[in-house]
Protein backbone atom coordinates (compact mmCIF):
# COMPACT_ATOMS: atom_id res chain seq x y z
CA UNK A 1 0.00 0.00 0.00
CA UNK A 2 3.14 2.45 0.50
CA UNK A 3 4.05 1.92 -3.18
CA UNK A 4 0.48 2.50 -3.97
CA UNK A 5 0.33 5.86 -2.23
CA UNK A 6 3.99 6.84 -3.75
CA UNK A 7 2.25 5.80 -7.00
CA UNK A 8 -0.83 7.81 -6.65
CA UNK A 9 1.05 10.97 -4.90
CA UNK A 10 3.32 11.04 -8.01
CA UNK A 11 0.64 11.01 -10.30
CA UNK A 12 -1.28 14.28 -8.36
CA UNK A 13 2.14 16.17 -9.34
CA UNK A 14 1.38 15.89 -13.00
CA UNK A 15 -1.78 17.56 -12.80
CA UNK A 16 -1.35 21.54 -12.61
CA UNK A 17 -1.03 21.12 -16.63
CA UNK A 18 -3.42 22.75 -17.85
CA UNK A 19 -5.40 23.27 -21.10
CA UNK A 20 -8.34 23.68 -23.25
CA UNK A 21 -9.82 20.21 -22.79
CA UNK A 22 -9.40 16.64 -21.56
CA UNK A 23 -7.41 14.09 -23.64
CA UNK A 24 -9.10 11.39 -22.36
CA UNK A 25 -7.65 8.60 -24.55
CA UNK A 26 -4.37 9.00 -23.84
CA UNK A 27 -5.73 9.15 -19.51
CA UNK A 28 -7.74 6.26 -19.84
CA UNK A 29 -4.59 4.62 -21.47
CA UNK A 30 -2.63 5.46 -18.36
CA UNK A 31 -4.71 4.41 -15.90
CA UNK A 32 -4.08 1.16 -17.46
CA UNK A 33 -0.73 1.28 -16.74
CA UNK A 34 -1.98 2.31 -13.57
CA UNK A 35 -3.77 -0.74 -13.18
CA UNK A 36 -0.31 -3.05 -14.49
CA UNK A 37 1.20 -1.54 -11.72
CA UNK A 38 -0.93 -2.74 -9.14
CA UNK A 39 0.32 -6.71 -8.27
CA UNK A 40 -2.82 -9.15 -9.13
CA UNK A 41 -2.46 -11.42 -6.47
CA UNK A 42 -4.50 -14.16 -4.71
CA UNK A 43 -7.85 -15.03 -6.47
CA UNK A 44 -6.28 -15.77 -10.03
CA UNK A 45 -8.00 -18.50 -12.39
CA UNK A 46 -5.58 -20.65 -14.91
CA UNK A 47 -6.02 -20.95 -18.24
CA UNK A 48 -6.18 -24.23 -20.25
CA UNK A 49 -2.07 -24.76 -20.41
CA UNK A 50 -2.41 -24.19 -16.96
CA UNK A 51 -0.94 -20.70 -16.85
CA UNK A 52 -1.99 -17.37 -14.68
CA UNK A 53 -6.05 -16.14 -15.73
CA UNK A 54 -6.13 -12.67 -14.25
CA UNK A 55 -9.09 -11.76 -13.62
CA UNK A 56 -10.55 -7.45 -14.31
CA UNK A 57 -13.90 -6.36 -13.77
CA UNK A 58 -14.75 -2.83 -15.24
CA UNK A 59 -17.46 -0.80 -14.65
CA UNK A 60 -18.26 1.62 -17.08
CA UNK A 61 -20.94 4.41 -17.34
CA UNK A 62 -22.85 4.56 -20.55
CA UNK A 63 -25.17 1.68 -21.18
CA UNK A 64 -23.22 -0.46 -23.80
CA UNK A 65 -19.78 -1.29 -25.28
CA UNK A 66 -21.31 0.67 -28.68
CA UNK A 67 -22.13 4.00 -26.27
CA UNK A 68 -18.81 3.79 -24.41
CA UNK A 69 -17.24 4.06 -28.25
CA UNK A 70 -13.72 4.72 -28.72
CA UNK A 71 -12.51 4.74 -25.20
CA UNK A 72 -13.93 1.19 -24.74
CA UNK A 73 -11.29 0.14 -27.52
CA UNK A 74 -8.40 2.31 -25.98
CA UNK A 75 -9.03 0.70 -22.69
CA UNK A 76 -8.52 -2.74 -24.02
CA UNK A 77 -6.13 -2.11 -26.61
CA UNK A 78 -3.95 -0.72 -23.48
CA UNK A 79 -4.26 -3.85 -21.66
CA UNK A 80 -3.38 -5.61 -24.36
CA UNK A 81 -0.48 -3.49 -25.20
CA UNK A 82 0.47 -4.11 -21.30
CA UNK A 83 0.08 -8.01 -22.23
CA UNK A 84 -3.08 -8.93 -20.80
CA UNK A 85 -5.27 -10.37 -23.42
CA UNK A 86 -8.90 -11.64 -22.98
CA UNK A 87 -9.43 -15.49 -22.57
CA UNK A 88 -5.33 -16.09 -23.00
CA UNK A 89 -4.11 -14.65 -19.47
CA UNK A 90 -6.88 -12.38 -18.33
CA UNK A 91 -10.52 -12.39 -18.23
CA UNK A 92 -12.60 -9.16 -18.68
CA UNK A 93 -15.93 -8.49 -16.93
CA UNK A 94 -17.59 -5.86 -18.39
CA UNK A 95 -20.85 -3.85 -16.74
CA UNK A 96 -22.64 -0.88 -18.21
CA UNK A 97 -24.73 0.94 -15.90
CA UNK A 98 -26.45 3.21 -18.60
CA UNK A 99 -25.85 6.48 -15.50
CA UNK A 100 -28.03 4.57 -13.58
CA UNK A 101 -27.71 4.93 -9.87
CA UNK A 102 -29.19 1.50 -9.00
CA UNK A 103 -27.58 -0.10 -11.92
CA UNK A 104 -24.22 1.33 -10.59
CA UNK A 105 -25.00 -0.22 -6.88
CA UNK A 106 -26.24 -3.48 -8.97
CA UNK A 107 -23.34 -4.10 -10.87
CA UNK A 108 -20.90 -3.05 -8.06
CA UNK A 109 -21.87 -5.69 -6.04
CA UNK A 110 -21.79 -8.34 -9.18
CA UNK A 111 -18.49 -7.54 -9.91
CA UNK A 112 -17.03 -7.63 -6.19
CA UNK A 113 -18.83 -11.20 -5.87
CA UNK A 114 -17.22 -12.28 -8.69
CA UNK A 115 -13.99 -11.59 -6.93
CA UNK A 116 -11.75 -9.73 -9.07
CA UNK A 117 -7.74 -9.74 -8.68
CA UNK A 118 -8.92 -5.77 -9.83
CA UNK A 119 -11.97 -3.58 -10.76
CA UNK A 120 -11.50 -0.99 -12.77
CA UNK A 121 -14.00 2.27 -12.16
CA UNK A 122 -14.47 4.90 -14.81
CA UNK A 123 -16.30 6.84 -12.51
CA UNK A 124 -16.23 8.28 -9.29
CA UNK A 125 -19.97 7.02 -8.95
CA UNK A 126 -18.71 3.57 -9.81
CA UNK A 127 -16.04 3.68 -7.65
CA UNK A 128 -18.13 4.43 -4.28
CA UNK A 129 -20.25 1.80 -5.06
CA UNK A 130 -17.64 -0.55 -5.61
CA UNK A 131 -15.75 0.61 -1.89
CA UNK A 132 -19.05 0.43 -0.86
CA UNK A 133 -19.43 -3.33 -1.91
CA UNK A 134 -15.93 -3.81 -0.82
CA UNK A 135 -13.02 -2.40 1.09
CA UNK A 136 -10.60 -4.79 0.22
CA UNK A 137 -10.86 -5.17 -3.39
CA UNK A 138 -8.25 -2.93 -5.30
CA UNK A 139 -10.03 -0.27 -7.44
CA UNK A 140 -8.40 2.13 -10.21
CA UNK A 141 -10.32 5.22 -10.42
CA UNK A 142 -10.63 6.81 -14.29
CA UNK A 143 -12.42 9.43 -13.83
CA UNK A 144 -13.69 11.77 -10.79
CA UNK A 145 -13.42 15.55 -9.73
CA UNK A 146 -12.97 14.96 -6.15
CA UNK A 147 -12.07 11.41 -4.53
CA UNK A 148 -11.49 12.84 -1.38
CA UNK A 149 -14.80 14.60 -1.34
CA UNK A 150 -16.15 11.40 -2.53
CA UNK A 151 -14.38 9.19 0.91
CA UNK A 152 -12.71 7.39 -1.86
CA UNK A 153 -9.39 8.70 -0.26
CA UNK A 154 -8.04 10.22 2.84
CA UNK A 155 -6.27 12.87 0.84
CA UNK A 156 -4.69 12.84 -2.76
CA UNK A 157 -1.05 13.05 -1.04
CA UNK A 158 -1.78 9.69 1.15
CA UNK A 159 -4.86 7.93 -0.11
CA UNK A 160 -4.64 4.87 2.28
CA UNK A 161 -7.44 2.46 1.42
CA UNK A 162 -8.04 0.54 -1.81
CA UNK A 163 -8.63 2.84 -4.50
CA UNK A 164 -5.95 4.12 -6.66
CA UNK A 165 -6.14 6.91 -9.50
CA UNK A 166 -6.10 10.45 -10.52
CA UNK A 167 -8.27 13.22 -9.25
CA UNK A 168 -9.45 15.73 -12.02
CA UNK A 169 -9.78 18.38 -9.73
CA UNK A 170 -12.79 19.25 -11.00
CA UNK A 171 -13.46 21.36 -7.82
CA UNK A 172 -10.72 23.40 -7.87
CA UNK A 173 -10.69 24.36 -11.61
CA UNK A 174 -14.91 25.82 -11.07
CA UNK A 175 -13.57 29.33 -10.49
CA UNK A 176 -11.28 29.20 -13.67
CA UNK A 177 -14.12 27.85 -15.41
CA UNK A 178 -16.62 30.71 -14.48
CA UNK A 179 -13.70 33.17 -15.12
CA UNK A 180 -13.35 31.99 -18.93
CA UNK A 181 -17.19 32.47 -19.28
CA UNK A 182 -17.16 35.49 -18.20
CA UNK A 183 -14.76 36.55 -20.99
CA UNK A 184 -16.80 35.02 -23.76
CA UNK A 185 -20.39 36.26 -22.47
CA UNK A 186 -20.24 40.27 -21.66
CA UNK A 187 -21.56 41.31 -19.02
CA UNK A 188 -22.57 37.58 -17.21
CA UNK A 189 -24.68 38.14 -14.37
CA UNK A 190 -26.61 34.85 -13.88
CA UNK A 191 -25.38 31.40 -14.46
CA UNK A 192 -27.18 27.69 -14.40
CA UNK A 193 -25.05 24.73 -13.43
CA UNK A 194 -26.61 21.96 -14.70
CA UNK A 195 -25.37 18.76 -13.14
CA UNK A 196 -25.61 15.25 -12.51
CA UNK A 197 -28.06 14.85 -9.87
CA UNK A 198 -26.57 10.93 -8.64
CA UNK A 199 -22.89 12.29 -8.06
CA UNK A 200 -22.69 15.75 -7.47
CA UNK A 201 -19.24 16.63 -5.73
CA UNK A 202 -18.67 19.51 -8.51
CA UNK A 203 -21.58 21.58 -7.56
CA UNK A 204 -20.46 23.36 -4.22
CA UNK A 205 -17.33 24.52 -5.71
CA UNK A 206 -19.18 26.44 -8.47
CA UNK A 207 -21.69 27.69 -6.28
CA UNK A 208 -18.96 29.00 -3.83
CA UNK A 209 -16.90 30.03 -6.94
CA UNK A 210 -19.86 32.23 -8.26
CA UNK A 211 -20.41 33.88 -5.42
CA UNK A 212 -17.04 35.16 -5.14
CA UNK A 213 -17.31 36.31 -8.61
CA UNK A 214 -20.84 38.27 -8.03
CA UNK A 215 -22.79 35.81 -10.44
CA UNK A 216 -25.65 34.54 -9.59
CA UNK A 217 -26.38 30.90 -9.99
CA UNK A 218 -29.00 28.44 -10.34
CA UNK A 219 -27.70 24.71 -9.86
CA UNK A 220 -30.15 22.48 -11.60
CA UNK A 221 -29.96 19.02 -10.82
CA UNK A 222 -30.53 16.57 -13.84
CA UNK A 223 -31.74 13.43 -12.17
CA UNK A 224 -31.40 11.40 -16.03
CA UNK A 225 -31.02 11.94 -19.21
CA UNK A 226 -34.79 12.56 -20.45
CA UNK A 227 -34.44 15.62 -18.44
CA UNK A 228 -31.42 17.16 -19.69
CA UNK A 229 -33.74 19.24 -22.32
CA UNK A 230 -35.73 20.96 -19.65
CA UNK A 231 -32.96 21.92 -17.91
CA UNK A 232 -31.41 23.87 -20.42
CA UNK A 233 -35.16 25.21 -21.63
CA UNK A 234 -35.62 26.61 -17.64
CA UNK A 235 -32.41 28.14 -17.90
CA UNK A 236 -32.72 30.23 -20.93
CA UNK A 237 -36.51 31.09 -20.01
CA UNK A 238 -36.21 32.25 -16.90
CA UNK A 239 -33.39 34.67 -18.33
CA UNK A 240 -30.06 32.95 -17.52
CA UNK A 241 -27.14 33.69 -19.69
CA UNK A 242 -25.14 30.93 -20.16
CA UNK A 243 -24.74 27.13 -18.23
CA UNK A 244 -22.08 25.02 -17.27
CA UNK A 245 -22.31 21.71 -17.50
CA UNK A 246 -20.32 18.90 -15.15
CA UNK A 247 -21.02 15.33 -14.56
CA UNK A 248 -20.60 11.93 -16.39
CA UNK A 249 -24.38 12.10 -17.33
CA UNK A 250 -24.27 14.94 -19.46
CA UNK A 251 -20.85 13.86 -21.05
CA UNK A 252 -22.32 10.72 -22.31
CA UNK A 253 -25.46 12.79 -23.12
CA UNK A 254 -23.20 15.51 -24.94
CA UNK A 255 -24.77 15.03 -28.02
CA UNK A 256 -28.55 15.70 -26.10
CA UNK A 257 -26.56 18.50 -24.28
CA UNK A 258 -25.59 20.01 -27.13
CA UNK A 259 -28.63 19.99 -29.19
CA UNK A 260 -30.49 21.88 -25.92
CA UNK A 261 -28.05 24.72 -25.75
CA UNK A 262 -28.43 25.28 -29.52
CA UNK A 263 -32.29 24.88 -29.44
CA UNK A 264 -32.54 27.55 -26.45
CA UNK A 265 -29.62 29.96 -27.66
CA UNK A 266 -27.72 29.58 -24.99
CA UNK A 267 -23.97 29.63 -24.12
CA UNK A 268 -22.96 26.17 -23.00
CA UNK A 269 -19.43 25.69 -21.13
CA UNK A 270 -18.02 21.81 -20.86
CA UNK A 271 -15.27 20.47 -18.54
CA UNK A 272 -14.36 17.49 -21.37
CA UNK A 273 -13.28 18.40 -24.88
CA UNK A 274 -14.85 16.34 -26.97
CA UNK A 275 -18.28 17.78 -26.04
CA UNK A 276 -17.37 21.17 -27.74
CA UNK A 277 -16.96 19.29 -30.84
CA UNK A 278 -20.65 18.97 -30.67
CA UNK A 279 -22.76 22.37 -32.42
CA UNK A 280 -24.16 23.53 -29.12
CA UNK A 281 -21.30 23.85 -26.59
CA UNK A 282 -19.20 27.19 -26.68
CA UNK A 283 -16.33 25.59 -25.16
CA UNK A 284 -14.80 23.42 -22.79
CA UNK A 285 -11.60 23.53 -20.14
CA UNK A 286 -10.02 20.77 -18.34
CA UNK A 287 -6.87 19.37 -17.94
CA UNK A 288 -4.47 18.82 -20.51
CA UNK A 289 -2.55 15.54 -20.28
CA UNK A 290 -0.65 16.11 -23.60
CA UNK A 291 2.42 16.85 -22.51
CA UNK A 292 2.12 14.90 -18.62
CA UNK A 293 2.38 11.74 -20.95
CA UNK A 294 4.87 12.80 -23.39
CA UNK A 295 6.94 12.64 -20.34
CA UNK A 296 5.82 10.19 -18.23
CA UNK A 297 5.65 6.96 -20.40
CA UNK A 298 8.50 5.61 -18.15
CA UNK A 299 5.62 5.42 -15.14
CA UNK A 300 5.89 1.77 -13.69
CA UNK A 301 3.73 -0.72 -15.91
CA UNK A 302 5.36 -3.98 -14.56
CA UNK A 303 2.60 -5.88 -12.40
CA UNK A 304 4.10 -9.10 -10.51
CA UNK A 305 2.28 -11.60 -12.97
CA UNK A 306 3.24 -15.31 -12.90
Amino acid sequence: MEKTAALISDMVDLLPTLGASLKRRKFITMLCRTAAAWPFVGRAQQNATGGRMSKIGLLWHAGSRAEEGVYFDVLMKAFGDLGYVDGRNAIFQHRFPAEQAERFRMFARELVDEKPDVIIAVTGQGAVEVKRASGTVPIVLVLAPDPVHDGLVESLAHPGGSVIGLSLMNTDLSGKRIALLQEAVPNLSRLALVYDSHFSASAPAFVNAAKAAGIELRAVPVPAPEAIGEAFTSAARDGFQAVITTGSMLYNERVRAAAAALANQIPAEAAVGEMAQNDGILMSYGQHFQTIFANRLGMPTKSSRV
